[in-house]
């Protein structure tokens, strides 16, 4: 398997504008380094174990490096369709996360090749060794086919296979404590349905059902294709607006307050961040979809998975428990799909 590489940004815009100028002028030096809005007031630091909570993470494991390169493959064909230059589905996928609030992406491979990445995503991506990935996929795929040994063998196992991705994934994130990149398409309760054995489909189906997906509008840039237009967000990165807007993401992590009201308050933010620089922002759905970790969750949904993967969910859900945490899962494949299904229309 080969991981996708982490090459330069060249984004073609979803909705492209002629010009990229701010028209409402640059954020003055001291708005830049002014503090986000109380947000000591409105959300802890830290927990209790001393670990910056306000540093918003999310992990990229080996499997979703598989997911994008399976939507580069895609994007590749979208470029032969058009005759232009290269789509980089990597750098759209990083973008759209730090426009989702995410302040560092954790890269589960060897150090990869980041020399053409805008600083504001170079500075964002931190790489780590695979860890027990490969390990945990096994295990998953052990369980899967315990009851059921030809599982992979007949002609369908799509959204097994995706499963066997997803599930390991799943556990990585909520063992090193970091939200988490899904690449590869979300299983299919429906498919799964028909692929899997009950005495598997049960438990996984409690599982799946627990996540509370949401569309949330937010601001991406229109286009990163000069040194200029990367200068310009830079700005905007720096500027209170986008402090404000980041803090208000907070919210997604915390199970204090009703899911809707936190997405109230992003997609607020992010019509404020639009309005302030108008012709380098834009409006683009995202799907997430959000775990609320309490016990009764582990006990009643991790705890029924097939024997092994039980006591591991139990043993890296604890954390989260403890400190009253949503998981969320940042879900860029249907983003970038239906960013590529617009740019082939471009061509018809």
């Amino acid at each position: 398997m080969t991981a996708v590489p982490f090459p330069g940004v060249r984004l073609t815009t979803a909705r492209s504008r002629q010009s990229a100028r701010l028209r409402s002028g640059h954020p003055a030096r001291s708005e830049r380094c002014a503090p986000p809005a109380a947000e000591a007031e409105r959300l802890d630091a830290a927990d209790s174990s001393g670990q910056d909570m306000s540093n918003r993470t999310a992990l990229i494991d080996l499997g979703q490096n598989i997911g994008l390169a399976l939507l580069q493959a895609s994007a590749d064909c979208v470029q032969r369709q058009r005759g232009d230059g290269r789509i980089d589905t990597t750098a759209l996928a990083l973008t759209s996360l730090v426009q989702a609030g995410v302040q560092t992406i954790e890269v589960l491979r060897p150090q990869g090749n980041t020399d053409h990445l805008p600083s504001f995503l170079k500075r964002r991506v931190v790489f780590k060794e695979k860890s027990e990935w490969g390990r945990k996929v096994s295990e998953v795929l052990v369980s899967l086919t315990s009851s059921d040994p030809g599982l992979f063998d007949r002609k369908g196992g799509l959204h097994a296979a995706y499963l066997s991705f997803f599930l390991p994934s799943l556990f990585l994130a909520a063992k090193r404590r970091r939200h988490l990149v899904c690449a590869l398409p979300f299983p299919s309760l429906v498919v799964l349905r028909r692929e899997l054995p009950l005495t598997v489909f049960v438990p996984v189906s409690n599982l799946l059902h627990s996540f509370k997906s949401e569309d949330l509008a937010l601001p991406v840039p229109t286009r990163i294709t000069s040194v200029r237009d990367v200068t310009l967000l830079e700005e905007v990165l720096a500027s209170q607006p986008y402090r404000d807007y980041e803090t208000e993401h907070l919210r997604l992590d915390r199970i204090g307050g009703p899911l809707a009201r936190a997405k109230t308050a992003i997609e607020k933010a992010g019509r404020t961040l639009c309005r302030r620089f108008p012709s380098l922002l834009d409006h683009e759905g995202a799907t997430v979809s959000v775990l609320s970790v309490s016990a009764r969750l582990v006990d009643t949904v991790f705890g029924k998975l097939p024997a092994t993967l039980a006591d591991s969910f139990a043993s890296a859900m604890s954390a989260w428990v403890r400190d009253r945490r949503r998981l969320v899962i940042y879900r860029i494949d249907p983003f970038v799909r239906e960013w590529l299904r617009r740019e082939a229309l471009k061509r018809v």
